[in-house]
This record gives structure tokens, sequence and C-alpha cells, in this order.
């Protein structure tokens, strides 16, 4: 991962953002994002880690001596454990176009993650879906058909689409702390990265921030009558504890767990939603790039209908409450 990836968003775990971000790297340095960040001082140590394990096993001597050339050169002798980085709030493209890409990136006293809008190796891999990475207590499965804080959207004839692989118009708030997106066309669950249809709906998304409080609104519309046989999201949490409450009238989720807290409200909903927590146990939903995903709280509900003048209209709320800080 380039220099400047981490000083942009790594917050608190700054190594551990790497997985996170992995799948964004080739794209962030392309477009170079580091050209725009606050110096890391410190951090340099952590690049210099990061690319000695990824070197080969035959090259490591000789990259060793380099690279403890290049720390001396630099006076760098230590670093913290825990590194002062100042607060980040933005959007960076990957491109701009008919089919828009990039990464909105928060790290701020209260709250952290990265969100891409991106194309991964598969269409509405859980890991590439437009999520709050690295937020404390939430974290993906490597790779799997998880609609990651992002539905998965059956229709009539079973194909199945998400709002994923780059988007169709992106319009990050001026203060860094909201993000708004469109698709008309989707990609399909199954098909091929970077392929997308039009399946006769359209979606408009809206991320916002305030504290440690992130907010996804959508609304879904569309020109003529669209059959939706199901509809699912799923948070997936590094948590090992849940229990329910009601806030204000609406269910509240607290999962707890080593990374801290997470509270998950439906603040929202045009529509009847059934909630269910999962026990992921030993299956692949419950490996992750940082460690084990006891719990995924599913949302799921069947037989909708989409119209003119009858949108599908849901908000979700996430409270991240990170443990040590």
């Amino acid at each position: 991962m380039g220099a400047g990836v981490l000083r942009g968003v790594g917050a608190h775990q700054a190594v551990g953002t790497l997985h996170h971000l992995g799948p964004y790297r080739a794209a962030l340095a392309a477009h170079h994002a580091r050209e725009h960040l606050e110096p890391a001082g410190a951090l340099q140590v952590v690049e210099q880690i990061e690319r000695l394990g990824h070197r080969r096993a035959h090259d490591n001597h000789a990259v060793i001596g380099k690279e403890e050339d290049a720390l001396r050169a630099e006076h760098i002798t230590s670093f913290p454990a825990r590194l002062q980085l100042p607060d980040v709030a933005r959007f960076e493209y990957f491109r701009k176009g008919s089919r828009s890409a990039g990464v909105w990136l928060v790290r701020e006293k209260d709250i952290r993650f990265v969100l891409p809008i991106t194309t991964g190796t598969k269409p509405g891999v859980s890991d590439y879906l437009p999520a709050p990475y690295d937020l404390p207590g939430f974290a993906p499965p490597v790779e799997q058909q998880l609609p990651t804080v992002t539905p998965y959207i059956e229709l009539a004839d079973g194909r199945v689409v998400v709002a994923g692989d780059g988007a169709d118009e992106i319009y990050p708030g001026q203060d860094g702390h909201s993000l708004r997106a469109v698709w008309r066309k989707w990609a399909l669950v199954g098909g091929k990265a970077g392929q997308t249809i039009d399946p006769g709906i359209s979606t408009e998304v809206t991320w916002t921030v305030q504290g440690n409080a992130f907010t996804r609104s959508e609304t879904i519309s569309a020109a003529h009558p669209v059959s939706i046989k199901r509809f699912w999201v799923a948070v997936p949490s590094t948590a090992t504890t849940s229990s329910i409450s009601l806030e204000h009238g609406h269910r509240m989720d607290t999962l707890k767990g080593p990374e801290g807290t997470l509270e998950i409200s439906m603040d929202e909903s045009s529509f009847p939603l059934n909630i269910s927590l999962l026990a992921t146990g030993n299956s692949v939903t419950g490996k992750g790039s940082r460690g084990a995903i006891p719990l995924v709280l599913n949302l799921e509900t069947t037989g909708l209908t989409v119209a003119p003048g009858k949108n599908l209209t849901w908000k979700l709320s996430l409270r991240s409450f990170p443990n040590g800080l």
C-alpha cells in the first residue's frame, strides 16, 4: 500500500487498515492519493515493514540491508504504539465518468472507516461493497457472497443485483461528512466483474457521519412496476455477544466484542423487515481479514413491489464505541 493511503486512513490501527484497503491499493496509487495527504513521520517505518513482509524470501537479505539504510538515513529509530495522525474526511476519486469510482476516507476522534465505491474480484463480493470498513466492531468476511451493509435485491426472474462495481453518479459532501451516489445500472451477483445491467430500478444512497454515528439512507425507485422477490442486507461483526433494546420506538441491536461495541438501529423503513442474528461458527462467513466474525445481523424481506410513486425507503445507523478509547 502507498504511504498516502495509510496517512489518510490509519487512525488507531494503522497497520490493521492494510487488510481493508488492500483491494483498493492499486487504484489509490494510480490516482496519486498520497499527494494530498499529511506527512506521516514515523509512519514511514510501517511502510518499510509492510514492504518487507511482501518481498520474496530469497530477496530478504539484500532488501533488509537497503531498508535499514533508508531508515538510518531518515534518523528513524522508533515509532509510537499509537500514532497521532491528523483528522481526515474526504472522497478520493479513482476515476470519473459514466461509471465513477473512488473511496471515502474518514478518520476523526469519534469515528474512522474507509468506504470504497469500486469494482471487486466478483460482483457483490462482501469486502468490495460500499460499506464502512475498519469501523471498530464491524468487519466483512473475506470474498464471500454477503450483502455487507449493501442490499442484495432478487428480482422476479431470479437474478440478484447489487449497487456496486462503481456508480453512475457520485456526489461527495463539501465538508467530507456525507456522500451520495446513484445507481441505474447494477452489478449482477454471479456475473462478470465490471459488467452491469439495467433491471428497471434505480437507487440513491446517502451516507452521513455525525460524531460516532454512520448512517446509510436509501431510496429505490422505478419508472414502471418491478417485483422484488427478496431484499437482504447484512451487518457482519467481530462481536461475541448481542442484546436488543428499544430506542425512541426503534429496535436497537447492541453487539459487543473485543474491538468494542457496535450499535445497529433501523431508523426508518417503508416496508417491514425481519431481523435475525446468525452465529457463523466455522463457516466461511465467519472468516475475516482481522480474525473471526462470530455474528452477522441479517435484515430481509420478500414480496416487494417498486413502482412510480411507490418508492422503497429505509435508513440504517451504526454507532461504534471502540474499546480502550
